[in-house]
């Protein structure tokens, strides 16, 4: 019946994965440069110490990773407003028109003609 061995296939783990560096993906470790430079550059601008500018880079570079990290939408989706559903019995009825959709009158049908 089937005649090839049974083994096991040789599957390429890193194929469909980003390149890492450490625990951060490229393109966040490549903005973390810009980053770091504009740090450096408000110390020098602002006259701050280097504990106030590692704080102003910690604080740039964990607001970059909340927004543009690898799970972002986890945060940013907390402010996306919900769709408002609430449970009736009325139909809807708009309020450009001054009858409500699907009214019709005297068993009319959508296109004016009347009903057998």
């Amino acid at each position: 019946m089937n005649d090839r061995p049974k083994q096991y296939r040789q599957v390429n783990q890193i194929l469909g994965r980003n390149p890492k560096i450490g625990p951060f993906s490229t393109s966040q470790a490549l903005a973390s440069v810009p980053i770091l430079l504009f740090s450096y550059m408000a110390k020098q601008l602002f006259n701050l110490s280097w504990v106030q500018t590692a704080l102003f880079a910690t604080w740039l570079l964990g607001s970059y990773l909340i927004l543009f990290g690898t799970r972002h939408w986890r945060y940013i989706n907390k402010f996306t407003n919900p769709p408002y559903l609430v449970r009736g019995h009325l139909l809807y009825s708009s309020l450009r028109t001054d009858k409500p959709p699907f009214y019709h009158p005297k068993g009319e049908t959508s296109n004016g003609q009347q009903e057998r």
